[in-house]
Order: C-alpha cells, then sequence, then structure tokens
C-alpha cells in the first residue's frame, strides 16, 4: 500500500493473488484487512493519511495490522484474525478517536479468518498423530453405535434381519 496524497492510498495486488490464495485466504480479506489498516491511520491522522504512516510498523509478528511485513509473503502472518495489539490501540487512543471506534473494529477484525475446513487441516498438519488417533477413536465408536442402533432395529423390524 502507497500514499498518493493526504487522502488517496493504492493497494497493489501484485503477486499478492498467488501467496494469498496459496494460503487459504481470499483476495477480499486481503483487501479488507489493508482497508481496516488504512482507516485506522485515516482516523487517528484527523482524517488524512500521514507521511509516516510506516512509523507504527513493528518488527514483532502479533497478528497486529501494523505487522512489519518485510517479504510479501509475511502478509499471512496478519491475515488470520487480524488484531489491534495493545501498543497500537494506545498510539490509536492517544489520537483523540470516537470511544467506540476500537471495539467496532474489533468486531470488524475478528470476520476476517479462514475458512473452518482450513483451520482444521492445519490443526491435522500440526498435530499428525493425534489426528490419526482421534480418527480411530472416532472408527470404533461410530462402528459400535451402528451395531447397537442395528440389533435394536432388528427385534423392531423382524425383516431386517
Amino acid at each position: 500500500m502507497r500514499r498518493l496524497g493526504d487522502r488517496v492510498a493504492v493497494l497493489s495486488l501484485y503477486e499478492m493473488v498467488e501467496i494469498v490464495r496459496y494460503s487459504g485466504f481470499s483476495l477480499e480479506q486481503y483487501v479488507l484487512r489493508n482497508a481496516y489498516e488504512l482507516v485506522v491511520l485515516f482516523i487517528g491522522n484527523g482524517k488524512l493519511i500521514p507521511n509516516d504512516y510506516a512509523t507504527w510498523a513493528h518488527d514483532e509478528v502479533r497478528r497486529c495490522l501494523f505487522d512489519l511485513n518485510s517479504s510479501k509473503g509475511d502478509i499471512i502472518f496478519s491475515m488470520d484474525r487480524p488484531i489491534l495489539c495493545l501498543p497500537c490501540k494506545t498510539r490509536l487512543s492517544s489520537k483523540q478517536v470516537p470511544a467506540d471506534f476500537t471495539p467496532a473494529l474489533d468486531r470488524e477484525l475478528r470476520r476476517i479468518r479462514k475458512p473452518l475446513y482450513l483451520h482444521i487441516t492445519d490443526w491435522v498438519k500440526d498435530h499428525p498423530i493425534i489426528a490419526l488417533l482421534l480418527t480411530a477413536v472416532f472408527g470404533v465408536a461410530l462402528n459400535l453405535i451402528a451395531s447397537i442402533i442395528y440389533e435394536k432395529a432388528k427385534y423392531a423390524w423382524p425383516w431386517l434381519g
């Protein structure tokens, strides 16, 4: 994202479509995440985009909107349930923003996340042994439940038998 004027910014999608989609996010989520970052800068600077917006960035990865993404691929770390970290919230509150802005921003940011399927896939990749054990336990449990249901149904409907 680049600032072009006091009220104009440009977001580049070059190479980002592939990075974002490969990580399980949609392009819309990427645009929303950056739009929220821009809104925070805009509201926090008296409805102008500041020249020094890069000073908001911090080196640590906190899932914050203002994580420094030194390479394009680092954006994915602040794409899944992004937040506004405590130092950034403190900095924003010192700018005298409306009281309901930060809670509303937090609610909106919670809506940017990976689909449930991809969260489960990531968990299985991180814990393959536990996933296999859970699969085996659930498979046996389902088989036992199905056998019990069949036995009960066999007496109720003799033609199953």
